[in-house]
């Protein structure tokens, strides 16, 4: 959530829990907000809060559209893993985010990117 190899597109905030990594997430409500993160891997984790105020992101990887997450859960849970995604060998990737605007929930949140070589 903090790392230089996230850049912030539109009105990204902190949020503050003892659940969280670093106890901070971003977070972010207008459609069409994104987050990039720019990694070398194998394998690249998500993580982010889910709850009942959380709404959807579609994902790109490396600018394709690979699907549409949403944080949406009856329960909140502080450290969910929200998309996860691996390929055979490690290589340069770009994974963005953005925000759909889901009506009532829009709010999408990044915790972490856990990269795995």
């Amino acid at each position: 959530e903090n790392s230089d190899s996230v850049a912030y597109s539109g009105t990204w905030k902190r949020a503050r829990h003892h659940g969280y990594g670093g106890e901070r997430v971003r977070y972010a409500t207008e459609a069409g907000a994104t987050a990039t993160f720019t990694f070398t891997g194998r394998k690249v984790t998500w993580y982010g809060p889910r709850g009942s105020t959380r709404g959807a992101a579609n994902v790109y990887i490396d600018g394709t559209l690979v699907r549409t997450v949403d944080q949406f859960d009856q329960r909140f849970d502080a450290r969910a893993v929200t998309f996860k995604m691996a390929w055979e060998t490690a290589g340069a990737h770009t994974l963005t985010i953005e925000v759909v605007g889901s009506k009532g929930r829009s709010m999408v949140a990044i915790d972490e990117f856990v990269v795995t070589q």
